[in-house]
C-alpha cells in the first residue's frame, strides 16, 4: 500500500497543529510586564528551538526514506507508521517543556501579584502608619474582601492565585493560595507558593523570614520547616 507525496516536506510539517501553536508563541506581547515578559522571550526562543529540531528531523528522516525509495512513487505503509511515530515521540518531548513554561508562567504572576500588593501596603502605611491588621486573609475565601475594602483606595482589585483552589496556606505542601496576615499592624506577612520545583525564587533557596508571628524566624527548612516551595514578596 502506497501513498503519494506531493508537497514540500517542510510545508507538510508546519501544518501540524502543534507546530503551528509554536509558530504563533513568538508572536506572543512580552512587554507587558518585566518579569512576564522575560519568561515569554524564554519560552519563544524554547519553541523555535523545538521547531527547528523537528524540522530538520523530519526531513532527515523523509530525506532517507527517498533516498531507498527514488525509485518507487510513494511510501510504504510501514514507512509512513514510522513517520507517525517519530512525530508522537517529538509531540510528547514538545508537550512536555510546554507544560514546564506554563508553570513558570504562574509562578511569573504570583511574583508579580505579590509585589503590586507590597506596593499597595506601602501606600497603605504612609497613609495610616499601620498596616491592615486581623488574622490570616485567604485570596480563595471571604476574607480577600475583606482585605479588599482595605486596600480599595491603593489597589482596584485584588489578584487571587492562578490556580486558587486549595483553601490552606501556602506553607502546606500543595496549596497554592495568597494569604496576607498581621497580628498588630506594625509589620506584615504576604507569601504565596511557586509550583516549579527548581525555582531560584522559594523559600527553601532564599529563606523568608517570618515577620509577624514567626519573630522572624525562617518560614521552611532552616527554621520552621515550612514547605520549601512557599514565596514571600518581603
Amino acid at each position: 500500500m502506497e501513498v503519494q507525496l506531493s508537497e514540500d516536506l517542510s510545508l507538510q510539517i508546519l501544518k501540524l497543529p502543534l507546530i503551528r501553536l509554536l509558530v504563533f508563541l513568538p508572536h506572543v506581547d512580552h512587554g507587558l510586564q518585566p518579569r512576564i515578559g522575560v519568561l515569554k522571550v524564554a519560552v519563544r526562543n524554547i519553541a523555535f528551538a523545538i521547531l527547528i529540531n523537528c524540522i530538520l528531523q523530519y526531513n532527515a528522516y523523509m530525506s532517507f526514506f527517498i533516498f531507498v525509495n527514488k525509485n518507487k512513487k510513494g511510501f510504504t505503509l510501514i514507512e509512513l507508521l514510522v513517520v507517525v511515530a517519530i512525530i508522537s515521540l517529538l509531540s510528547s518531548i514538545v508537550y512536555a517543556s510546554l507544560n514546564s513554561a506554563r508553570m513558570k508562567g504562574r509562578d511569573a504572576r504570583r511574583m508579580e501579584d505579590l509585589h503590586q500588593i507590597q506596593l499597595a501596603l506601602a501606600l497603605y502605611y504612609s497613609d495610616n502608619g499601620r498596616y491592615p491588621a486581623g488574622g490570616w486573609l485567604y485570596s480563595c475565601d471571604g476574607s480577600w474582601g475583606t482585605f479588599q475594602t482595605f486596600m480599595t483606595p491603593y489597589i482596584k482589585t485584588l489578584p487571587i492565585d492562578p490556580i486558587n483552589t486549595s483553601c490552606a496556606g501556602p506553607w502546606n505542601v500543595g496549596y497554592y493560595t495568597y494569604v496576607y496576615g498581621s497580628s498588630g499592624g506594625d509589620k506584615y506577612d504576604l507569601v504565596a507558593a511557586m509550583e516549579e520545583s527548581s525555582s531560584k525564587y522559594r523559600c527553601g533557596i532564599q529563606k523568608y523570614k517570618y515577620h509577624d508571628w514567626g519573630g522572624e524566624g525562617v518560614w521552611c527548612t532552616g527554621g520552621y520547616g515550612y514547605w520549601d516551595q512557599l514565596y514571600a514578596d518581603h
